[in-house]
């Protein structure tokens, strides 16, 4: 596995900010999955002190208020605002366990992918590198656009067990669908509940606390089903015998994890031909391992190169490059919203059409 040294260049500089190093953790306010908050967990263990939330959608306006630079894990999904890249100076990154989206922004129209890898964006990745990619995917787009990179996995395969008894009379779903839930109350034999990565609040102590409960869930299972990649990998991390069913649309956020647990379509668990049962289930394969072990090793290099003073904290873009890449998001974001007038205005004349219509029948029934 490639794991290459971080590129020479101005030190972190703790000396200058009171003699300690600066650390930050992801969070997210605006999202519906606690799946992000299970990544930002699994960073969270490696960390000497968190001085910093950091909302991942709002990185490049991040100013801490004494001006140290903050070191940051940022790992997990990008993301919803990619209007909103590159981090600002203030942030030294560690890229590990990135999944760069392929899915176009409901806000500015365009992806992540676009957004992060397009000219001159690109060069904050080729400067932070190399970036671990967390599936094979998200490897391929890296590398296409010459970013040193190598497949890390998921960081949430480092998650340690929390001290809860294993019930292996129990059987946990997670979201999955209807008709595996019945089939699953109605062939076990074990106590079978449910559980769901939805969160309604935007209260970070709250998803947090969530994200939590679920971990204390999963540990303590005889069996998980779900369909959730971050209910299946930190199964695994946990040796929780966990099945995942094939029925996320995107399934190139999957590639290269898929060897790390059991998995299959609905169809096939439900016709026994995954040959998985939840009452006897399997144990998972131990292909993670050294993943775990690599994964763990980069973060203490990275946590202790920040503690040593030793972490380069150079910006790879110029204030011209940042300019360049406001004004690229700005124009996207201005002619998202052109074309979201334009299609406000066709619904209005729909509905002004439909309305006289409407209006219309009355009269054109009396007549008749």
């Amino acid at each position: 596995m490639k794991d290459a040294g971080r590129n020479a260049g101005p030190t972190f500089g703790r000396d200058k900010f009171g003699g300690r190093a600066r650390f930050g953790l992801l969070c997210y306010t605006d999202t519906l999955n606690l799946g992000d908050e299970i990544q930002s967990i699994a960073a969270r263990r490696f960390l000497p002190s968190i001085d910093h939330y950091i909302n991942r959608e709002m990185l490049s306006g991040f100013s801490p208020p004494d001006g140290a630079p903050v070191g940051l894990v940022m790992n997990g999904w990008f993301c919803h605002h990619p209007e909103n890249w590159p981090p600002s100076d203030a942030v030294v990154p560690l890229l590990v366990g990135l999944h760069i989206t392929q899915e176009r922004s409901s806000r500015g129209g365009r992806s992540a992918k676009d957004a992060m890898l397009g000219h001159p964006a690109v060069k904050y990745l080729r400067g932070f590198g190399p970036v671990g990619a967390r599936d094979l995917g998200t490897l391929a787009m890296l590398r296409a656009s010459g970013v040193d990179s190598y497949f890390s996995g998921c960081l949430s395969l480092t998650l340690s067990r929390p001290p809860v008894e294993r019930d292996e009379n129990l059987v946990v779903m997670n979201e999955v669908p209807p008709a595996v839930a019945r089939h699953i109350r109605a062939t076990s034999g074990k106590r079978v509940i449910g559980t769901n990565h939805a969160c309604p609040w935007n209260d970070m102590v709250k998803r947090f606390e969530a994200a939590e409960t679920l971990l204390a869930v999963y540990a303590g299972a005889g069996c998980v089903v779900t369909s959730r990649l971050h209910c299946a990998l930190p199964c695994v991390a946990m040796g929780t015998p966990v099945f995942l069913l094939d029925v996320q649309r995107d399934r190139y956020r999957f590639a290269g994890l898929e060897d790390f647990f059991h998995h299959g379509t609905a169809a096939d668990f439900i016709a026994g031909a995954a040959n998985y049962d939840v009452d006897r289930p399997p144990p998972n394969p131990q292909t993670h391992l050294p993943y775990r072990a690599a994964l763990t090793a980069r973060m203490e290099r990275f946590v202790s190169a920040l503690q040593d003073d030793a972490a380069p904290a150079a910006p790879p873009l110029s204030a011209a490059e940042r300019s360049q890449i406001l004004s690229i998001n700005h124009s996207e974001l201005t002619r998202a919203l052109i074309r979201q007038n334009q299609r406000i205005a066709s619904l209005e004349q729909r509905l002004a059409a439909l309305a006289k219509r409407i209006e219309a029948a009355p009269a054109t029934q009396s007549a008749a």
